[in-house]
């Protein structure tokens, strides 16, 4: 959901201020989202000094993401499709629904699921399997769509 439907660039606008991007925003997401967010176990891990203001600001900031420009318009395209639309993530349920509604993305989305489901972390398929469960389909009924991720170079200063 995040990067997918969510524009980080906020967030990598924060750390590439905050951290001069050492480790770079790529490497401090991918962190992120394999502690579910633990900021205060990441920022010791690199040795960045994160205070709670720090704490409060960064998930206020991931809250307030804005939509990727062409998220809205493509969901509606989607829409006239025969598909069920759903958001899964490894957010927590609320987090995922304060996100999606702030970003005006909620409404055009049958449902917004949370790995809190199973309490197992994607890639595990007991997420994928509970995932189609709560969408009475069959998991080879089941799509997944994501944003390709740029490659990090150096010279690229925190791009994803």
């Amino acid at each position: 959901m995040n990067e997918t439907l969510l524009d980080l660039q906020p967030v990598r606008g924060w750390f590439s201020g905050r951290c001069d991007d050492q480790p770079s925003a790529a490497m401090w997401f991918s962190e992120l989202l394999r502690l579910s967010f633990a900021f205060a176990t990441t920022a010791e891990r690199f040795n960045a000094s994160i205070g709670d203001g720090d704490i409060s600001h960064i998930s206020g900031v991931f809250t307030t993401l804005p939509a990727h420009r062409d998220v809205a318009e493509g969901l509606r395209l989607l829409r006239n499709t025969r598909f069920a639309f759903a958001a899964h993530t490894n957010s927590p349920q609320a987090t995922a629904e304060a996100q999606l509604d702030n970003a005006g993305v909620a409404k055009h989305l049958d449902r917004i699921m949370s790995v809190e489901m199973v309490n197992r972390f994607k890639p595990h398929r007991s997420v994928y399997e509970a995932a189609a469960a709560a969408l009475k389909q069959p998991l080879s009924r089941i799509v997944m769509v994501g944003r390709p991720r740029l490659r990090h170079r150096r010279s690229d200063s925190c791009r994803l």
